[in-house]
């Protein structure tokens, strides 16, 4: 079933729909936590590759900063915003992927 025309253009786009108040808080924390972490090196502090940075630049610290981040968020949205996301939303996404966009019949390369 198609939307009309008028109803489309008055929908926001989705990345504008489905953005939360909480997206700012995290790009304001990220930016935070790069913003510390690139002068005061606390990784090589903690590990001891501060000669290995300072040979080769601050992309080992940029990445362990970077996963600490992922693993903080995940760890949050695990524990603390669990109910607002139904349980197998990501593969009722796909579902709905798959269903408005179906693919052709794949044939087999030859290699003859």
């Amino acid at each position: 079933m198609r939307k009309d025309p008028e109803a489309l253009r008055r929908e926001p786009p989705p990345r504008v729909r489905n953005y939360h108040w909480t997206n700012h808080i995290e790009l304001v924390v990220s930016i935070a936590a790069y913003g510390l972490a690139t002068p005061y090196k606390p990784f090589a502090h903690l590990f001891g590759f501060v000669s290995f940075e300072e040979q080769h630049g601050d992309w080992p610290e940029v990445l362990l900063l970077g996963a600490a981040l992922i693993a903080l968020q995940a760890t949050y949205l695990r524990i603390f915003r669990h109910s607002e996301q139904p349980v197998g939303h990501h593969i009722h996404g796909l579902v709905a992927t798959s269903r408005t966009h179906p693919q052709s019949p794949r044939s087999r390369f030859h290699l003859r």
